[in-house]
């Protein structure tokens, strides 16, 4: 069996944070490969440094120690403005709250990754992925007249729609009932399988975790 080729890896990443009591070892010596289409999910009582990996992952945040790649691009040594573009092109987030534009659309809320990128004429491929997850009569809905599901599956749509490599997802059942996580737990699935999209999800949820096809457990920092 070949394995996919890495969309992620990690060398010897650690995170500390310094504070006036005491420093904080977030993440401790993790070495990680994560391949292209796997759907992971990352498991771990709260504190134990799920979220700060994502961070790491997406560069939002930046390791104290050791090497973050994404693809070929070292994420380590980027700089502000570079990191800012590879949040941009690069990766695609979901998170437990689902942080819609409330004066935008649907429709401008999932094409504002290609706006932001300077495409202006991405109409059909906004349909078209509205369609997929389910909200193709939403388009010009406002988001307080969505349910939660519904802007569950708008800000994974926005989160998409520019094609990266990477999807990163923290907790994003928590805020949903059992009936709308199944489904947008479903969805995030179908884009792994059907589009190659690399997913790591963060979750506390055993039923979450079920549908990602790799389980990595987390405690005190350190992968387990």
């Amino acid at each position: 069996m070949n394995t996919p080729p890495a969309v992620v890896r990690l060398v010897n990443i650690s995170k500390r944070y310094e504070d006036e009591a005491a420093p904080i070892s977030a993440l401790k010596d993790i070495t990680l490969e994560i391949g292209r289409g796997e759907f992971v999910a990352l498991m771990g009582p709260s504190g134990c440094g799920k979220s700060t990996l994502l961070h790491i992952l997406g560069g939002m945040d930046r390791p104290t120690s050791g090497e973050a790649w994404l693809q070929d691009l070292p994420l380590h040594t980027c700089d502000e403005e570079s990191l800012t573009r590879v949040r941009r092109t690069q990766v695609g987030f979901v998170f437990q709250f689902f942080y819609l534009l409330p004066t935008f659309t649907v429709e401008e809320n999932v094409g504002l990754p290609l706006l932001l990128a300077g495409r202006h004429h991405a109409g059909p491929k906004i349909a078209d992925l509205l369609e997929r997850v389910g909200l193709a009569n939403r388009l010009k809905a406002m988001p307080h007249q969505l349910s939660g599901g519904e802007m569950q599956r708008v800000a994974i749509a926005r989160a998409v729609i520019h094609d990266p490599p990477l999807l990163l997802a923290d907790e994003p059942t928590g805020n949903l009932d059992s009936e709308n996580g199944a489904h947008v737990l479903d969805l995030l699935r179908g884009i792994s399988a059907d589009i190659g999209t690399t997913i790591v999800m963060a979750t506390h949820s055993d039923a979450a975790a079920e549908c990602a096809t790799r389980l990595i457990r987390m405690k005190d920092g350190r992968v387990i």
